[in-house]
């Protein structure tokens, strides 16, 4: 081999071995690019994801709150009602007519399990449960249980309202959502 074939030989031995360098360098910047494309499609994905979810959670929430707010609406027109006001309040309480238009228009309506009609000293008027006349002596088993509930209804619980209370002697909660007359 002559002293010019020696060099043309290492010559193309040296752009073979630059070639090969740089081929290995393309290959792994392509990888890495690929990569980092992958990584970017699955965290995007995931992203979306995460905001859909959170969509879909204030949406649900969103209609609870109408839902609820909607329910205390609806309820108010017997708990405001001037016939059953002026029947609550009278000294013999009707407890035919209470039944067929509170405990069980509640039942039917709203399918409350329970609903105890309370006289302004918080005592137990009448309790319909699943729809028929109970016993008022039950109340004084759940009463410690509502003990809570009875006071806020009455405003004496002295706990700020909530986004869908309006209870008396207090103002309504910032961001209050409630639709009932005070």
């Amino acid at each position: 081999m002559s002293a010019g074939d020696n060099q043309a030989a290492t010559g193309r031995d040296g752009a073979f071995r630059l070639y090969r360098q740089f081929s290995r360098a393309s290959l792994f910047i392509l990888v890495a690019v690929i990569a980092v494309v992958i990584g970017g499609l699955f965290w995007a994905r995931q992203r979306s994801d995460d905001v859909s979810v959170q969509r879909q959670v204030r949406v649900a929430e969103h209609a609870i709150e109408v839902a609820l707010d909607d329910l205390a609406l609806q309820q108010e027109t017997v708990a405001v009602w001037d016939d059953s006001a002026r029947r609550m309040v009278a000294p013999l309480k009707d407890q035919q007519w209470l039944f067929d238009n509170v405990g069980l228009w509640l039942f039917h309506i709203f399918h409350h399990d329970e609903s105890i009609l309370l006289d302004e000293h918080d005592r137990p008027v009448q309790m319909v449960v699943g729809g028929h006349l109970a016993s008022v002596q039950h109340f004084a088993l759940i009463r410690a249980d509502l003990a809570q509930t009875i006071a806020s209804a009455r405003g004496r619980s002295g706990l700020a309202n909530g986004i869908h209370d309006r209870n008396p002697g207090q103002p309504l909660a910032r961001g209050a959502s409630v639709r009932t007359t005070s």
